[in-house]
């Protein structure tokens, strides 16, 4: 995931096994936090916010539950590289 620091959280989605919009995780929860920022998992989805004026990479794992055909629990790591917008 790329970002651009503009204080605004992101996000990307969650889905199961098969990974497809037909079948998104429904539920989760962040097992390790990001150093510059803050990361959520929101229903469908998996929300990162910046600190203000943080600029690099950042990570956060997370775990993912789907309904799929598998039902099972789905640990996940994002890559994060914050950069910052020249005024």
């Amino acid at each position: 995931m790329h970002v651009i620091n503009t204080g605004q959280p992101c996000a990307i989605a969650n889905f199961g096994i098969p990974g497809e919009g037909r079948n998104p995780a429904q539920s989760g929860a962040v097992t390790r936090p990001p150093s510059g920022g803050v990361a959520q998992v929101k229903a469908h989805r998996a929300v990162y916010t910046p600190m203000p004026g943080f600029e690099g990479e950042d990570y956060f794992e997370y775990e993912a539950h789907a309904l799929g055909p598998s039902g099972n629990t789905l640990l996940l790591r994002v890559r994060v590289r914050v950069s910052v917008k020249a005024p």
